[in-house]
């Protein structure tokens, strides 16, 4: 597109959306008559459009959107515990062997986190195979996955995810983590209003599944693909709310350091990872500590992340305790959190909720051309 094109397209937006705000009244006109100065004196010598032409479409766009934004007001009930559902999705190769008995040797200190944090927590398991994605069953429970009354909680926790090694070569998590949301035989296992953390645990990277042992990496268009229906599976399940979604891994780095256990090194459950949320633990070293460390993480956001439904107006939010205002304070207040579109509590205000009722009042625009505020800083 030429100098004059884009010119002539910002401008456009520009206008149409002055006519929507001002009724093509006289400041339209007064603005008109300016235009063609504007965009003369405002144009860099390499080309480029001068920032305040763009400066005032966003400024426009940003008032129109909070003329027409919406109120919302979403309560969260402290009253009862927190929920989080923690899935694991272990890979059953041959050469996972000592990896499953690591994983399991570090659930006991994983899993003490949460319940010190008087979560509510499920745990299941699938395995690194394409099928149904059905849950590993324990042993004598009604239900198939693991709760904080589970008798012999870590005992039973080893049992499943020590699955042996007789798994398929073509190792795939995405597949059955894909199917695991869709099957109505889990549906118990994925509560709508609970945090659900993913951890994969595998020392091979996503290939396409069934005969196949070929890497999905080298196919970046299927790849993207996959990517892109694990997140909408995973975030239907949990009605859209990017808060309620985390995917940590447990695999080899981008380069492989010597004397790793495996030659393969986990580039896409890395990239799966960072675009939900969490974060890649090297599989080549001990890995029970970062594990650990990262349980510490989970359970923390669990307890004070309030994610939204709606992309917030800033300014307008109002967050209260039991009706008691909270100020915007990122140690004793709340913060937004950007990426997770989510409400997080700090400090004084994380400890007054416990055993109250959380309200976050904003405005919200409903029309996709009419964004929310992007100046802020992003919060994490």
């Amino acid at each position: 597109m030429g100098l004059g094109d884009r010119q002539t397209a910002v401008m456009r937006n520009v206008i149409n959306l002055l006519f929507r705000r001002f009724a093509m009244g006289s400041c339209v006109s007064l603005f008109l008559l300016a235009v063609p100065g504007m965009i003369h004196g405002q144009t860099s010598s390499d080309g480029v459009i001068a920032d305040g032409i763009i400066d005032l479409e966003e400024k426009v766009i940003q008032e129109t959107a909070y003329e027409n934004s919406r109120p919302m007001a979403e309560v969260f009930d402290l009253r009862v515990e927190r929920q989080v559902d923690m899935l694991f999705v272990i890979d059953n190769s041959k050469s996972m062997r000592e990896e499953q008995a690591l994983l399991a040797k570090s659930f006991a200190a994983y899993i003490d986190q949460f319940i010190k944090r008087d979560l509510d927590f499920h745990i299941g398991v699938i395995v690194m195979e394409a099928g149904p994605g059905k849950l590993v069953a324990p042993r004598k429970l009604p239900q198939p996955f693991l709760t904080r009354d589970t008798p012999d909680l870590a005992k039973e926790f080893a049992r499943l995810t020590t699955r042996g090694t007789g798994g398929t070569r073509a190792e795939t998590a995405f597949l059955p983590l894909i199917e695991a949301v869709k099957n109505p035989a889990n549906a118990s296992f994925f509560r709508q209003d609970a945090l659900l953390s993913v951890v994969i645990i595998s020392d091979e990277d996503e290939s396409f599944g069934g005969r196949n042992e070929n890497y999905l990496r080298e196919k970046p268009e299927e790849l993207q693909q996959r990517l892109f229906d694990l997140k909408t599976a995973l975030l239907n399940a949990k009605m859209g709310k990017r808060g309620l979604v985390r995917l940590d891994v447990v695999t080899a780095p981008d380069p492989i350091p010597k004397g790793c256990v495996t030659k393969i090194s986990g580039v896409a459950l890395t990239r799966a990872a960072k675009e939900l949320g969490g974060s890649a633990i090297s599989l080549c070293e001990d890995f029970s500590g970062p594990l650990v460390a990262t349980g510490d993480v989970i359970s923390q956001v669990a307890q004070r992340r309030f994610s939204l439904r709606q992309l917030p107006f800033v300014v307008s939010i109002q967050v209260l305790i039991n009706d008691t205002p909270v100020a915007k304070d990122e140690k004793n207040g709340w913060s937004l959190d950007f990426d997770a579109n989510a409400i997080n509590l700090h400090g004084e205000a994380l400890a007054k909720s416990f055993g109250s009722v959380i309200t976050v009042n904003y405005r919200w625009a409903p029309d996709p051309l009419e964004n929310p505020d992007k100046g802020e800083a992003k919060q994490k």
